[in-house]
């Protein structure tokens, strides 16, 4: 409706005194809808006796805005203005006009209550907005920043309370200098230490038993640990210490045991074993202990013949895949014999087959055996070998013992020994065992 209508004249001539009452009433009006208007410059009359409704114009360019109540969006904003208390915490009593974080967003309680009592929490709870007006809405991510904060500053807070926070601290940093942490693709849980990953007095026995800083690369602090890195390792290598690297050692053939060698390097070595089951069922041509190596080998063997009558022959060998002497066949048996024939001593260069036993042979019977312990010097030397031992032959069937002394020099044109082997003159071993054993 119109703030203020005049009534309107359209002859004052002949109705004078009309007149002039209707342009008094006029004047009243105007001087009572100016009353009513609010003044610019502070003129009473100055104040609101009615609501002013802007019928959703902005008001503009306000100063100071002064009101005993705000609302907005229909919710009551107190004018005494927020209580912050950071994020959201259920089990916690909040009071009107307290504000809180949550999920990102900023929330402005509107009803006193308990968090958690219901299904209240700001944002997500089905009676949220029974006790909450959120007033910020969680802002969009934005692109990654190039700024470097101090570790002073930098802090990361835990979602459900803001009082626990985890800060960095890269002091130990050497100047000019920048570390990565590489988190791994797996879930990480740290220890429970309270100074370090390592506590100040851990970390002191860390360091005494390993001679390694706790939180440093081990392969890079310590060559060592780099050396066994480099390797490729396959089933049955060893590792060990060459004064200056850790170096592995190839497995080794079956049968083969490790050596030591005091600080040197340990070899693989061979016991020498042939055939050691003295309840074996099948015969063996030969009994051989090959890829022998040192100076001194002692034999030790006790052997039965399949044939009657044979003597048994001692053949050495050289080469990875040795190559056995062959041929003529030299007595060894020396001092000690019943029949008294003298000590033979097989010379230099061409010695072949050597016989262990006496001239009588060895029998096949069940109680007939041959044994002894023959020790070989110079093994692995280029010049001849020689060799001493005793050998016993067993015949009771014929009344005999005999227990004789051999000895002599043996060698393989110039070439270093590797292999030894016990055969009879004919037929197989029936039975028995050889054992080689290295000395030095």
């Amino acid at each position: 409706m119109a703030k203020l209508t005049h009534s309107d004249l359209t002859s004052i001539i002949g109705a004078e005194t009309s007149a002039i009452t209707t342009i008094n009433d006029n004047g009243a009006l105007t001087e009572t809808a100016m009353e009513n208007t609010l003044s610019r410059d502070g003129t009473s009359p100055n104040t609101m006796s009615a609501d002013l409704d802007m019928n959703s114009q902005d008001v503009n360019n306000v100063g100071t805005l002064r009101a005993t109540a705000v609302h907005s969006g229909g919710v009551a904003i107190s004018t005494a203005g927020i209580s912050w208390k950071g994020a959201w915490v259920t089990t916690t009593v909040y009071a009107v006009d307290e504000g809180v974080s949550n999920g990102g967003s900023s929330f402005i309680c509107i009803l006193a209550h308990t968090a958690g009592a219901t299904d209240d929490e700001p944002g997500v709870g089905a009676v949220t907005t029974t006790y909450w007006n959120k007033f910020a809405n969680k802002g969009d991510t934005g692109s990654a920043g190039g700024d470097a904060k101090a570790d002073n500053v930098f802090r990361i807070q835990d979602n459900g309370d803001a009082t626990k926070e985890f800060a960095f601290e890269v002091s130990g940093i050497a100047t000019g200098t920048t570390r990565t942490w590489t988190v791994p693709n797996i879930n990480v849980t740290f220890g429970a230490y309270a100074d370090t990953m390592l506590n100040v007095a851990d970390e002191a026995a860390f360091k005494t038993a390993t001679n390694l800083e706790a939180g440093t690369d081990f392969n890079a602090y310590h060559a060592l640990l780099n050396d066994i890195a480099g390797l490729t390792l396959t089933n049955g290598d060893i590792l060990y210490y060459d004064g200056s690297n850790i170096v592995k050692l190839d497995n080794g053939t079956s049968g083969q045991f490790l050596q030591t060698k005091g600080v040197a390097a340990p070899v693989w070595a061979s016991g020498g074993f042939g055939e050691s089951d003295p309840e074996q069922s099948t015969p063996q041509a030969s009994y051989v202990a090959e890829g022998l190596t040192g100076r001194t080998q002692e034999i030790i063997f006790t052997l039965q013949p399949a044939t009657d009558a044979v003597a048994l022959y001692l053949t050495v060998g050289h080469g990875g895949t040795p190559t056995y002497l062959a041929g003529t066949v030299y007595d060894a048996v020396g001092v000690g014999r019943d029949d008294g024939a003298n000590t033979k001593d097989i010379d230099l260069a061409s010695q072949a087959q050597i016989t262990l036993s006496t001239v009588d042979g060895v029998g096949n019977a069940s109680d007939e055996w041959i044994s002894g312990r023959i020790t070989i010097y110079n093994f692995d030397e280029t010049e001849e070998s020689h060799y001493t031992g005793v050998v016993a032959l067993n015949d009771p069937g014929a009344g005999q013992s005999h227990m004789v002394a051999v000895g002599g020099s043996i060698r393989y044109s110039t070439n270093a020994l590797t292999a030894v082997k016990l055969a009879f003159s004919s037929g197989n071993i029936a039975a028995g065992y050889m054992t080689v054993n290295k000395l030095d």
